[in-house]
């Protein structure tokens, strides 16, 4: 990998994949250039997981949390359109944000004529699982993780078996002071794909995936934990103020991605050992835009970062990722992002026409929605879409619906918008914010596309989940896109019934043919 010395030991492969000889051939112990060890002998470091999660986790209603950073998902940021850039900011335009240098290049979005339309060729490749069933079956998905650390039962097994698309977070396996959350997400994978093998509960999941974070140096991971222990590397990836260089954000341990010697690393590295992991389709990344939100980075440390500067780092972040994404199809893996970015057709409140024009909803009547703008800093979603183009990726909205009838239907305009662009989209609702499953269930249903998935859950474990009522439909497939009926209506057709979404009402119907 370039300039990555890559030695296979069998202290690596023990303690980054301690199930299954086979897992690991290429899991390396890693050298930063010809004599500096990075990786270091992993078997004795344990430093971190409950303690440090223990200490700053995010604790929800069910006494569950999901990952060691603040989270608020109730609704989308209030953001601002980037202004004109300041002396300052162009005279930092090419200075670095890490520790080291990159020059930010002016980047054009094409016109949403040119992306949103059903024969657009900016179109996402399909998923590398296998082939879809969620028209023959309900595509649920599951995302949790077995209490206390320990190896999920096979009860819980038969559970997530149940499953259209499974995976686990960061908690599976997660214990006391360690440094091995790769093999504790390959462990899961590795014990499913055995139980599936063996029993004959039911059918199986499409595709299994695993956690990583995207917007923090989480040292769970032992890749990460190497960043925090060798100077050189962690000067590289730590995300400073622009202005002034010695302030870090955040107080350190948010990732830079300005920086070519950490995006080499987290570009080659880590997706490299994440492509290797055998039953492992894709990966989820988590916190991918969050922090590119309004004034976020600003205020965690680094003032310097002015609306320009930061959808700056946040195009630096997409052209990493693009770099991440390629090195995992090569080895027929996708990628999940976890956004809370939007396409800018959604908060306009456009409306695809069979012809592939846009009209617009009258937004000067009364009940017309009014929707907080829906991208970073004036980066919307349609850049990653240009960015990723004919690479295999697939969006993920952590909290589907239950925001309040305009939020909820930029959210449905999204995902329809993305599935006519040819962009999978995995929903998860919160049982909690809506006054039934009936509505984000049908909604869903509404906008689905190939590859597309939905899951309720009041949190990041397995006592969170459950099977619900709604997984026995079987609407099969559409018949055709859905009909915005208004701004806040749509109907779709399916093989099996007919749907109507009102999200003003915060109501779906499902009528059988």
């Amino acid at each position: 990998l370039g300039r990555w010395q890559l030695h296979n030991t069998a202290t690596a492969n023990r303690v980054l994949h301690p199930v299954g000889a086979a897992v690991m051939s290429r899991s390396p112990l890693l050298r930063w250039g010809p004599t500096t060890t990075v990786l270091g002998l992993l078997n004795s470091a344990f430093v971190i997981c409950a303690s440090t999660a223990s200490a700053t986790n995010t604790v929800n209603a069910s006494g569950s949390s999901r990952q060691p950073r603040p989270r608020s998902s109730q609704a989308l940021p209030t953001l601002s359109p980037p202004q004109p850039p300041t002396a300052v900011e162009s005279a930092h335009h090419s200075a670095h944000l890490g520790g080291g240098s990159v020059a930010v290049a002016p980047r054009e979005t094409p016109p949403l004529s040119q992306l949103l339309v059903p024969t657009s060729p900016l179109s996402a490749a399909a998923p590398f699982g296998g082939a879809y069933t969620g028209f023959d079956r309900f595509p649920a998905f599951y995302f949790g993780a077995a209490e206390g650390g320990k190896p999920q039962s096979p009860t819980e097994l038969d559970f997530v078996q149940r499953h259209t698309i499974s995976g686990w977070g960061w908690q599976q396996g997660c214990v006391p002071n360690a440094h091995n959350g790769e093999a504790m997400g390959a462990a899961a994978a590795e014990a499913l794909a055995n139980h599936a093998a063996t029993t004959s509960a039911g059918q199986k999941p499409d595709f299994l995936f695993v956690y990583r974070q995207s917007e923090s140096i989480f040292t769970y991971y032992a890749l990460m934990e190497a960043v925090e222990t060798n100077s050189t590397l962690k000067a590289a990836a730590e995300l400073h103020d622009p202005v002034n260089r010695t302030a870090v954000c955040g107080g350190g341990g948010l990732m830079a991605f300005g920086t070519p010697e950490y995006v080499d690393y987290w570009s080659e590295m880590v997706a490299m050992e994440v492509a290797s992991e055998p039953h492992v389709n894709a990966v989820f990344f988590d916190g991918y835009d969050k922090l590119y939100a309004g004034t976020t980075l600003a205020a965690a440390g680094c003032p310097g970062f002015t609306a320009n500067l930061t959808a700056a780092a946040l195009r630096d972040k997409v052209a990493a990722t693009v770099r991440f994404v390629r090195t995992l199809n090569k080895h027929n893996t996708t990628a999940i992002l976890s956004s809370y970015n939007y396409l800018a057709a959604a908060t306009q409140f456009l409306t695809l026409t069979p012809e592939g024009s846009f009209k617009q909803h009258d937004r000067s009547g009364a009940g017309a929605p009014q929707v907080q703008s829906g991208n970073m800093n004036g980066v919307f979603e349609d850049e990653y879409v240009t960015a990723l183009n004919g690479t295999s990726w697939m969006r993920f909205y952590e909290v589907w619906l239950g925001h309040g009838p305009d939020q909820d239907a930029a959210q449905i305009t999204n995902a329809i918008l993305e599935t006519s662009m040819g962009v999978p989209f995995i929903a998860r609702s919160d049982p909690r914010l809506t006054k039934d499953l009936e509505y984000p269930a049908c909604a869903f249903l509404v906008a689905q596309g190939p590859f597309c998935y939905f899951g309720v859950s009041t949190g990041w474990f397995d006592s969170d989940w459950a099977w619900h009522g709604e997984y026995s439909w079987r609407v099969g497939a559409p018949k055709g896109p859905p009909v915005r009926t208004s701004a806040f209506t749509w109907t779709r057709t399916m093989a099996n019934a007919t749907l109507y979404l009102d999200a003003k009402a915060g109501r779906c119907s499902v009528t059988p043919l």
